[in-house]
């Protein structure tokens, strides 16, 4: 065989690997489009179900989701004010929440006022606190006063922000690979998972998205991840956007974030 005939039958080889990359990977985005439309990524499987115990209890410190809170917040939105119910005594870095409380909030106006007024006053000692464990970066988009997300809306726009529904019956954010689990995102219904065979009929006040620094290779890049996903969620859904304290998230706190993780890793 001489020259031009190899060179010949190599062009060829190389167009026909070409063509199959694309081709793969054309099919390979349907595909998991499709698993997450159907929640039915759970069952592919990716290897010893201990790590998700582990990952399980461990965000469970983190995301204390309890029944009687859960049901106190949506009561409060369907007959009125419900007093705010204070976090842990124990917490003591503003960006760490050991357990999720829920109530009805105040008027848009008045988080804004609070969120405001506290920042000025803490920030002296949020500068130097202690990072305690478990550490959690958690921001939420909850719907508007007396309001719901639709489920089958709230689905498509998890799906729209390439998020996957797997481990926990939560949604995540995948490396990749599809192995590597980056941040995820709850229902703010308790226990946290969603419904996905009945997304049609589900309905709930919000969503919590949260990653734990320590367990991600690059938390600040995970982190400014995390943030857009969830400014296009709330602009998708026409949702808040909170901090950990159920506050309005404001761009002061959202610095005090990333000077944390950069002086943490």
């Amino acid at each position: 065989m001489d020259r031009d005939t190899v060179r010949i039958v190599l062009l060829i080889l190389g167009f026909i690997v070409i063509v199959s990359v694309y081709v793969w990977g054309r099919y390979k985005s349907r595909l998991m489009d499709f698993i997450n439309r159907r929640g039915d990524y759970d069952e592919l499987d990716y290897g010893d179900d201990a790590p998700i115990e582990e990952e399980r209890e461990s965000v469970n410190d983190g995301l204390n989701f309890s029944s009687r809170e859960s049901e106190a917040m949506i009561a409060s939105r369907r007959t009125g004010p419900l007093n705010t119910p204070s976090f842990s005594a124990h917490q003591e870095d503003p960006l760490i929440d050991e357990s999720i409380a829920y109530g009805r909030p105040q008027s848009l106006h008045e988080r804004q006022e609070e969120a405001f007024a506290r920042e000025a006053v803490d920030e002296p000692s949020r500068s130097h606190a202690p990072l305690g464990s478990p550490f959690l970066i958690q921001l939420s988009v909850v719907a508007g006063d007396d309001a719901y997300f639709n489920g089958e809306a709230l689905r498509d726009a998890l799906v729209d922000q390439g998020l996957i529904y797997g481990d926990m019956g939560i949604y995540h954010r995948y490396d990749r690979e599809y192995r590597e689990v980056l941040f995820s995102v709850a229902s703010l219904v308790e226990p946290g998972t969603f419904p996905v065979e009945h997304m049609e009929t589900f309905e709930c006040p919000g969503v919590v998205l949260f990653f734990q620094p320590p367990r991600v290779k690059d938390p600040l890049a995970i982190f400014e991840d995390l943030l857009d996903t969830c400014h296009r969620l709330a602009q998708q859904l026409g949702g808040e956007e909170w901090d950990e304290r159920r506050e309005v998230l404001t761009l002061k706190k959202i610095e005090q974030m990333r000077e944390r993780l950069e002086s943490a890793y």
